[in-house]
């Protein structure tokens, strides 16, 4: 792939390059470079222009298919562009953010479209949704996009610490996604590490966790993961 197809997507996407160098903490300059071929694209840019923009060889329709983690009602989005949902969270219509589980994909999409109207609405659902999903979901696209924003990484780590129904559903699909388990598992771990079938790989896997930059989400689960893992490995 040459650097004019990810400018190419990007822009179709909407999506400005000081906006997708934040949510994938390259430098513009750096990243306008690849984009007119003074640089070349490695596999390390390529996926996290996917973590933005979702796969770069996704059809005509846009579709939008959260394929890391197991939920049994994994979100599917059919003949929608992402930019479309965006304008929902814009107008104040959850939408797709209350028919199932999102995954980092669906959320950076998301967090990169979404306009100062749509992050009011989505700050109001992640404390204030009427289901979990719904405000799980709100927190997750917030988290992916809190990097420049404190107000967004406080409300994050407020409503993991206040919300357990909220942080459940958190932990499990971190878990979901890092080890590819099932939901009905992943679930269990949350309630229960010393039941994971690797303990050590889950230990490993949030420790990865903790320390990722794109997600407040992320280190926030990782770093309560580890502390609930410490009397587990004996340390």
């Amino acid at each position: 792939m040459d650097g004019d197809l990810l400018r190419t997507a990007r822009v179709s996407s909407g999506v400005g390059l000081r906006r997708i160098a934040a949510l994938t903490h390259y430098s513009a300059p750096y990243l306008s470079q690849i984009e007119r071929g003074q640089r070349p694209v490695s596999l390390e840019i390529l996926t996290a222009y996917e973590r933005v923009l979702g796969p770069l060889s996704a059809g005509e329709d846009n579709d939008v298919w959260r394929k890391d983690i197991n939920h049994p009602r994994l979100i599917t989005v059919k003949g929608r562009s992402l930019s479309d949902l965006a304008e929902r969270v814009t107008e104040g219509d959850p939408d797709i953010l209350t028919k199932g589980a999102s995954s980092h994909w669906l959320d950076l999409g998301l967090a990169a479209r979404t306009t100062t109207a749509g992050k009011a609405n989505l700050r109001r659902w992640a404390v204030e949704g009427k289901t979990s999903t719904l405000r799980a979901n709100a927190l997750s696209v917030l988290s992916v996009g809190a990097g420049t924003d404190p107000t967004d990484t406080r409300i994050v780590i407020r409503q993991l610490e206040q919300d357990d129904q909220v942080r459940t559903l958190c932990i499990a699909s971190v878990v979901s996604r890092t080890l590819q388990l099932d939901w009905s598992t992943s679930r269990m771990i949350t309630l229960d590490p010393s039941s994971a079938p690797h303990v050590r790989r889950l230990a490993k896997a949030m420790a990865h966790e903790a320390i990722d930059r794109r997600s407040v989400e992320s280190r926030w689960v990782g770093s309560y993961m580890l502390r609930q893992l410490v009397p587990v490995l004996g340390a």
